[in-house]
């Protein structure tokens, strides 16, 4: 009698344990994480501004941005620039890919993140001979790793040309986004995300993701977000792209303030 009372209590113990563990399943909730796209470079003449886009990205439970125009410490506009940018509280883990030296420092792009950094790599994006120099930086493709509530994420960031020039009949920038896209389109991780500053003179640089029909765009035709206000033309120069499939969109706006000559573009996304 005894042994079968405390097989029985055995029993409901493990039941209880099941039930438990099943409920914290369900209270988990879905994935979600907020990306940010922001180009720095006015800000990186005075520290004073530089440490107000740091102070935005933080303020804005950002998980994973990607900058632009970046400068790293002991550059001559802001000799502090990367430290200030990954000072946190939040935003602590980087990727650096630099482009051109700048004194005893460099210049270039940057994935700040909340979580650590688990792999990176670069993929240098064609330019034709003579193009890069001191004044026309040459142009890379970053890729990050991160992972939220055992989600692995990869996560791009860029910089395309703005030159406008062509080269064998295609324009610089038309030629370096269809290197990103096979790159992204090539990786089989299946929550991707590409941030950047585009130079896009219209939504049209974007056909080669959109067309695909694996992708979407946060800044679209249908719901523009402007990031370039002091542009003549086209003013949603930058934007992000996600798979459409693996990660649905919930919301996106851009940040005004005085801090740089772009504003911040940011978007929240769950997990499907």
């Amino acid at each position: 009698m005894k042994r079968t009372a405390l097989l029985l209590a055995l029993v409901f113990a493990c039941l209880l344990c099941f039930a438990a563990c099943n409920d914290g399943d369900e209270n988990a909730g879905p994935v979600t994480f907020r990306a940010a796209s922001y180009n720095v470079h006015c800000a990186n003449t005075q520290t004073e501004l530089l440490k107000g886009c740091a102070e935005q990205l933080n303020s804005y439970d950002i998980d994973i941005a990607g900058l632009q125009e970046v400068d790293t410490d002991m550059s001559f506009r802001c000799p502090k620039a990367m430290s200030i940018l990954t000072a946190g509280p939040e935003l602590i883990h980087s990727n650096f890919a630099p482009t051109i030296p700048i004194f005893i420092g460099q210049y270039g792009i940057m994935t700040v993140s909340a979580h650590e950094i688990l792999e990176t790599s670069r993929v240098d994006l064609f330019y034709g001979d003579g193009m890069a120099s001191s004044d026309v930086e040459p142009r890379v493709l970053q890729r990050s790793i991160i992972e939220i509530d055992g989600v692995r994420i990869a996560f791009y960031n860029t910089h395309l040309d703005f030159t406008g020039e062509k080269i064998d009949g295609e324009v610089i920038s038309v030629t370096q986004m269809r290197e990103v896209f096979e790159t992204v389109d090539a990786d089989p991780t299946p929550y991707k995300i590409v941030t950047g500053d585009f130079n896009a003179n219209s939504f049209d640089l974007f056909d080669i993701f959109v067309e695909d029909g694996d992708h979407s765009l946060v800044s679209n035709p249908e719901t523009p977000l402007e990031t370039f206000p002091t542009g003549n033309n086209f003013r949603c120069i930058d934007n992000i792209i996600y798979t459409h499939d693996t990660l649905e969109l919930l919301a996106s706006d851009v940040v005004d303030s005085p801090y740089s000559d772009h504003l911040m573009l940011y978007a929240d996304f769950k997990v499907k």
